[in-house]
């Protein structure tokens, strides 16, 4: 590459922290965050969380690490505060285009449901689904008839087709969800 092609090493340095950045918010692998104050990690640690909260069954089984017990209450308020803020349509601020990478992951809401899931009958999920939708909430619930709770990862063998069609849906979901990320 000679003198007149070659990027400046700001823009070379920004594109490789846009790519780190969306590579973060792949869900099926671990990350480690390690960067400067003031650098966005905060934040980025938000994307990650909500975008796992979309996927998991068991929300707190996810462990996000942080060194101070502060941090880890600012972390837990922002994620509160993020999805707040998507349930009340706050407006956004154009001058921090990655808020819309976490309003976008904090309406998010995908919803997997076993039929014969005594503990979540078709009645709540109709309710859920009305909440979801007067609040603008980007949704997709799927109830798999005659699939118990916790199908998808306790009963995966017995529901084969239920779970590969259910982890399909998931992934569908993800890679929409984070699409431009």
């Amino acid at each position: 590459m000679n003198e007149a092609t070659r990027l400046p090493d700001d823009l070379v340095l920004l594109r490789e922290d846009e790519k780190a950045r969306r590579d973060a918010l792949d869900t099926t692998r671990s990350f480690l965050v390690q960067a400067p104050a003031g650098s966005g990690k905060t934040e980025l640690l938000i994307q990650r969380l909500l975008a796992l909260l979309a996927r998991v069954d068991e929300p707190e089984r996810i462990l996000a690490l942080t060194f101070t017990r502060k941090a880890a209450g600012e972390m837990r308020e922002r994620v509160v505060e993020a999805l707040s803020a998507a349930g009340r349509q706050e407006p956004l601020d154009p001058s921090q285009p990655h808020l819309a990478v976490t309003r976008a992951l904090a309406l998010a809401v995908l919803g997997i449901f076993g039929g014969a899931d005594e503990g979540i009958p078709a009645d709540a999920v109709a309710t859920f689904e009305q909440a979801l939708a007067e609040a603008g909430v980007a949704r997709r619930l799927i109830t798999y008839p005659g699939a118990p709770h916790s199908f998808f990862d306790r009963k995966a063998e017995e529901y084969a087709d239920a779970s590969s069609a259910a982890w399909a849906e998931v992934l569908d979901f993800v890679r929409a969800g984070t699409a431009g990320a």
